[in-house]
């Protein structure tokens, strides 16, 4: 019987060798692995089992997995076998403070896309077992939110992690031409909203950006897994805002917030100026400790929407149009659930 070698194949054999020698009490000989191990089993020559099994004790350690190689007798050293030391391999006891818990609980709940919800949720899961519950006070009323409207999404997330080339149509900017794109992706990421894709574009031969929303095709992976690497110097957010950053008059300028301390934290990471808790209040019936912070109008696509997710932490100094933007939303809202109440 003949040993399948394809991708899947071999992950399927890793993964079983490295179950095997993780729960093997005692070092295995070569000859027991082979019979243990599904993946060896009807290997056509003594000759390609031992190349298989070279090849794939050098990948577990690139991985990471201490495999170990021990003398099975003390006084003749020609016979080895082969174990995973359980004490090098585990990971430590995890411990989070609240305040980095919460950090982690608010990133997971960041995914609107099925998939990577999905797995955000278990990963949510596992470390609240061992950590607890996060303090969802300190983040009360900021719902982030990642969308993923294009259907390229996947198929370039698997390329990426892959390191595996595509080919896709794609429109240029405005109602630009399409044209057969060949690439080697690099990074996604999502900018403003919108999501990119860097890489090495075969077919012209240098660095390039791909915006999600314009590709119009289905994105086919080709070629083989690992045929490429990636710029250890590669900078995806440069890369992309130098190609689609382009200046709006509207967006130039900062603008003057006061938030209560702790909370908006998104905001205060772009802060280009903090004055700390005045103590003096912004409006009639607001109460408490305030800060100050200045940010650039450009950071976000709508930062009225961002300032009106906070609700009553944060108030709008200036410029006005942002002040009357956020006013004119929340008055909107106001709006929406009294109607609402009234049709009940």
């Amino acid at each position: 019987m003949a040993i399948r070698n394809t991708p899947d194949a071999k992950t399927e054999r890793l993964i079983s060798l490295a179950m095997t020698l993780l729960a093997a009490r005692r070092p295995l000989t070569k000859e027991q692995i082979r019979r243990v191990v599904g993946g060896y089993v009807g290997t056509e020559s003594d000759e390609a089992f031992e190349k298989m099994f070279e090849r794939d004790k050098d990948d577990l350690r690139e991985m990471g997995l201490p495999l170990v190689t021990r003398s099975l007798d003390a006084f003749h050293d020609d016979e080895f076998g082969y174990q995973i030391e359980r004490g090098s391999y585990a990971l430590p006891e995890i411990s989070f403070r609240p305040d980095e818990l919460a950090v982690v609980g608010l990133a997971g709940r960041a995914w609107e896309h099925t998939r990577m919800a999905q797995d955000a949720v278990g990963a949510l899961t596992k470390l609240r077992s061992v950590a607890g519950q996060e303090d969802a006070e300190a983040f009360a009323g900021l719902e982030p939110r990642l969308r993923v409207r294009e259907a390229a999404f996947d198929p370039l997330k698997d390329a990426v992690l892959d390191r595996r080339a595509v080919v896709f149509y794609y429109r240029s900017g405005g109602v630009g031409q399409v044209r057969t794109r060949h690439l080697q992706p690099w990074r996604l990421l999502s900018y403003k909203d919108r999501w990119y894709v860097t890489g090495f574009d075969l077919d012209r031969e240098e660095p390039r950006v791909f915006r999600l929303s314009r590709i119009t095709s289905a994105v086919q992976l080709v070629g083989e897994t690992g045929a490429y690497e990636v710029p250890p110097e590669h900078d995806a957010r440069a890369m992309i805002t130098a190609v689609f950053d382009t200046a709006d008059p509207s967006q130039t300028g900062t603008a003057r917030l006061r938030v209560r301390p702790g909370r908006a934290t998104t905001l205060r990471r772009h802060a280009t100026l903090t004055a700390e808790a005045t103590g003096e209040p912004t409006s009639p019936g607001t109460a408490g400790d305030w800060d100050e912070i200045e940010i650039p109008l450009g950071v976000y696509p709508s930062l009225a929407d961002e300032v009106t997710a906070l609700g009553p932490d944060v108030v709008v100094l200036s410029p006005p149009d942002l002040r009357e933007a956020v006013i004119a939303r929340l008055t909107a809202a106001l709006g929406g659930q009294a109607a609402t109440e009234e049709s009940r």
